[in-house]
């Protein structure tokens, strides 16, 4: 029976540490879970449990902590290792349960787990980066993707960039256990001044897989291009025109006013702290509320280098065990 055969298999399943040596054992009911294959190993990516608080806390702080949990997965057990100290954690109370969401962040020095110096020497040189994307959605992902590098992208060369990536074994999808996940995970790998993604896009541009769209009027238009740089100096302008005109603005303020509930906020603040919202706060409250209603997710850029991404949660059903979503929302930041 495959991973995504889940047929015969309940929708929540039993997930347990066990601490032998301390004659330590508890047990949560996971209803998600994304993991990446490292070798023999499971690492785990994302998870969503829930219980007893109690329960609960001590899973988190035991995957937070590196150590192994276990999956009842029908005929068989499962066996995950947590990425120390690698995860974000988000706690929601139902009554007298508890929720727990584990999802990695995505950091530049990725800390050690113990493993010898070669492997070190090994990470230091490529970077594993975890992509969180709508199912399916190759825009999404390719959105994530230009997110998380550096290397400028445009829309266009989408098809090309996942296809090749995955050609060369740079982005992966991961493994995921759900009855219900609408959400796909992925593994981008990015080696050391991400000069593997440089050369995807100097080959893309070499054998006119990708061009600038309506830049190409000649034949040997891209004769001179032979790596990012030059491809810069020669299409920057065109690339930075193009995303101004296809990535419009949720709220203009020089064009458009901010919104009666907006402005009520603001007054309500004002009225609490003595003091109101600038306009900069004004504008970027305005579009995060437009967005929400759109598509029930908005991305903000925090002061302290983090995007957060802001997902509202469909109708919760609490039929049969309490902690159910339908839907895996959550915050997530991501280094920038």
């Amino acid at each position: 029976m495959g991973m995504n055969d889940q047929k015969n298999i309940p929708q929540l399943w039993e997930l347990t540490y066990k601490d032998i040596d301390n004659d330590i054992r508890f047990s949560v009911y996971a209803d998600t879970l994304a993991y990446d294959c490292e070798g023999d190993r499971k690492l785990l990516t994302a998870v969503r449990f829930g219980g007893y608080p109690e329960q609960v806390r001590a899973m988190a702080d035991a995957i937070y902590g590196g150590g192994e949990v276990c999956m009842d997965y029908g005929d068989r057990l499962l066996f995950f290792q947590g990425l120390r100290k690698r995860y974000r954690q988000l706690f929601t109370n139902d009554g007298i349960y508890m929720e727990a969401v584990l999802v990695v962040e995505n950091d530049l020095q990725q800390p050690s787990d113990g493993n010898e110096d070669n492997e070190k020497e090994k990470k230091q040189l490529w970077r594993t980066v975890y992509l969180y994307c709508d199912k399916d959605s190759g825009e999404q992902l390719f959105e994530q993707i230009d997110t998380a590098v550096s290397v400028p992208l445009i829309p266009e060369f989408r098809d090309y960039v996942i296809a090749e990536m995955k050609r060369r074994n740079y982005l992966a999808k991961l493994e995921m256990i759900s009855s219900h996940a609408q959400f796909d995970v992925w593994k981008l790998l990015m080696s050391k001044d991400e000069q593997n993604i440089i050369e995807i896009v100097e080959h893309g541009l070499e054998t006119g897989q990708i061009s600038i769209p309506g830049e190409c009027t000649e034949a040997n238009a891209f004769e001179k291009v032979t790596s990012v740089s030059a491809y810069l100096n020669r299409f920057g302008k065109s690339i930075a025109g193009k995303i101004q005109g296809q990535f419009m603005p949720l709220f203009d303020p020089s064009k458009e006013s901010v919104s009666k509930e907006i402005l009520e906020v603001n007054a309500y603040i004002q009225e609490q702290a003595g003091y109101g919202l600038y306009d900069a706060q004004l504008a970027v409250s305005e579009a995060i509320m437009r967005s929400l209603r759109k598509n029930k997710t908005a991305l903000h850029g925090h002061c302290h280098k983090k995007i957060l991404f802001f997902e509202m949660p469909e109708n919760q059903d609490f039929s049969g065990i309490p902690i159910i979503w339908k839907k895996f929302s959550m915050a997530t930041a991501v280094s920038v």
